[in-house]
């Protein structure tokens, strides 16, 4: 960020101003935040509603729970309580209310302990959760705000090792130095996310556009090719499909960095998978189906980008790709790069809740 956008977002008031009429503009309504807010309130007070019960308690709204969901606001697989995300910290921090106020103030904590912790043991990669906390003003708001940084791609995450709960960071951390600014940047991708690729919450259920790469936002290079190759489909097919690929690409090594995997320069899409399979839940057996469809899919990804791609020369009187091939090909692509995202999200989580 330049030292003109950190003024301009030095302080809370001027967030909501920076962001609050744009997020509006993009679907986020004054009763979407207040259920953020509820529903960020009965997590970090230990609620077990489970979110089919606090649909049921909400019917009015359900169209709208559905939105949030779909555009990762809020998790649950049903039978859970719903979790807020960072996407909804951020959205609550720019309406001003009163939860997001007080975990922003823990987080703030938070991050100059890791940042303390990294500047004398650069090498340290996780500590005891008792041992972090010894020098912060722990709260009610302390361990929840530790989850949400969890989801924010800052690097700091809370996991239990034998029963012992630690704290997980990385250099990764020194994005979140000034927080506001991390807010704000994030709260401008996800209005631009908005742009032509999903709109307002539709009371009827029918306007909500499936093909969405909100989720790929943990991954701010792949968010940025995904992105890339939606603005491209027309105007440049085959383009499009190099930038998918590089998408793809850039899921698979996030997955393989946040491991610690090690990866060589020349390292391949179908390499990259087979060492990032058993992170993804996919396992090693060569008849688990799902891990050989996706196998498959990622080596016709590369073919296709080397063969319809832009990255390599053309032989003279080559066809392009039809705009018909580029849309499958980025369809299927990104949505392969969303599902391994989602799917790594998902075995870490069960990783850490069953140690």
């Amino acid at each position: 960020m330049t030292k003109k956008q950190d003024i301009q977002i030095s302080t809370l008031t001027a967030l909501k101003e920076r962001h609050f009429s744009a997020l509006q503009r993009f679907g986020i309504t004054d009763r979407a935040t207040e259920l953020l807010a509820v529903i960020s309130t009965e997590w970090v007070q230990g609620s077990k509603i489970a979110a089919a019960e606090f649909r049921r308690d909400h019917r009015r709204d359900g169209h709208l729970l559905r939105w949030l969901e779909e555009r990762r606001f809020i998790a649950s697989d049903g039978r859970s309580p719903y979790i807020p995300e960072f996407n909804a910290f951020c959205v609550m921090l720019a309406a001003r209310k009163r939860i997001a106020l007080s975990l922003f103030k823990d987080m703030k904590l938070i991050i100059g302990r890791a940042l303390d912790l990294l500047h004398h043991e650069p090498l340290r990669t996780q500590v005891r959760l008792d041992e972090f906390a010894s020098q912060l003003q722990t709260s009610p708001y302390t361990l929840p705000a530790l989850k949400l940084l969890g989801t924010s791609s800052l690097g700091i995450y809370v996991s239990t090792d034998s029963g012992v709960q630690l704290v997980q960071f990385s250099e990764e951390t020194l994005k979140g130095k000034k927080l506001l600014g991390y807010v704000s940047a994030h709260l401008e991708m996800l209005t631009r996310s908005g742009s032509g690729i999903f709109g307002p919450p539709d009371n009827t259920g029918q306007g909500l556009n499936t093909f969405s790469i909100d989720k790929l936002l943990l991954v701010e290079d792949a968010y940025e090719k995904a992105g890339r190759a939606l603005s491209q489909l027309n105007s440049a097919p085959d383009g499009a499909i190099s930038s998918a690929k590089s998408a793809l690409e850039a899921t698979l090594k996030y997955i393989a960095h946040t491991e610690n995997l090690e990866m060589h320069g020349g390292i391949t899409i179908p390499q990259l998978l087979k060492l990032c399979k058993p992170f993804c839940g996919l396992g090693s057996d060569p008849s688990h189906k799902m891990s050989r469809s996706i196998a498959s899919l990622c080596t016709e990804i590369a073919e296709a980008r080397n063969i319809l791609g832009d990255s390599h020369g053309k032989a003279p009187g080559a066809l392009a790709p039809t705009r018909a091939e580029s849309r499958f090909i980025v369809g299927v692509t990104l949505h392969l790069s969303d599902c391994l995202l989602e799917r790594y999200e998902a075995h870490r989580m069960t990783s850490h809740k069953s140690r």
